[in-house]
């Protein structure tokens, strides 16, 4: 458990994690979009090395990169086995089952790497500026984005809490059980784990109380030449690829 990175922001002194956010984010947006309009052999390699440039110019250790996948292996499976015999008349689609498995599985990889790369706060900044319009409906932007990057934030929170409390029982001679008998066993797991998730959304929200200068704290820095030149490369590449 305690190697599951989804929601964890990984620090390193790299080129992609000193971009600005905004240009992380809309990047991002732009990857996901093309890859979902359409996805082929060309558009496989092609966003398969720019998975790969991320990750060595971000120096991200690639097995980091490997257990990305490793919660939604059952569900790339299933997705493979029902492409396999979708809309096919001469045999199995072997061919269709594999570009879409992989490409759920760029799309995984490259979104999971907006969050490894960029600081927490930086998506709070991000999601405060999307929904800053929406003040004139009633909506509080501070504490819908302070309530969406703890949310992500406690996704790794809680499996390194129940790492912690599985090493713990096995310092005590304690077997721990496994699979589904183990989310059911409320006095050796469930009540520890959720004692020390309320304990940590208590802390949390006791700071966030006393800050009152969240207007400066959400300020992001303005967008360069260089993160605009980026921005532009990234979606003239993806919409070359697209109707090549």
């Amino acid at each position: 458990m305690n190697k599951v990175v989804i929601g964890k922001y990984i620090h390193r002194n790299s080129f992609i994690h000193r971009l600005n956010p905004i240009t992380k984010f809309l990047s991002t947006i732009v990857f996901l979009i093309f890859i979902g309009l359409k996805f082929d052999l060309l558009s496989f390699i092609f966003y398969t090395i720019i998975a790969v440039a991320i990750t060595l110019l971000s120096r991200i250790k690639p097995m980091e990169i490997l257990t990305l996948l490793k919660p939604f292996r059952y569900l790339l499976i299933f997705t493979f086995a029902i492409q396999l015999f979708y809309d096919n008349n001469n045999g199995l689609n072997y061919i269709a089952a594999f570009l879409y498995t992989c490409k759920f599985s760029l799309m995984i990889i490259i979104s999971s790497l907006f969050t490894i790369t960029t600081k927490p706060i930086d998506i709070v900044k991000i999601v405060y500026i999307i929904l800053k319009p929406f003040k004139v409906f009633g909506v509080n932007p501070t504490e819908m984005a302070t309530s969406c990057i703890i949310a992500i934030r406690f996704i790794p929170l809680i499996f390194e809490e129940a790492d912690k409390i599985i090493t713990a029982q096995k310092l005590r001679g304690i077997i721990p059980k496994k699979g589904l008998r183990l989310l059911f066993s409320l006095h050796t797991f469930l009540i520890p784990l959720f004692n020390r998730v309320f304990y940590y959304a208590e802390q949390i929200s006791i700071t966030l109380n006393y800050r009152t200068n969240w207007e400066h704290i959400l300020t992001i820095d303005k967008m360069r030449k260089l993160d605009i030149l980026l921005i532009t490369s990234i979606i003239a590449g993806c919409y070359g690829i697209s109707i090549l």
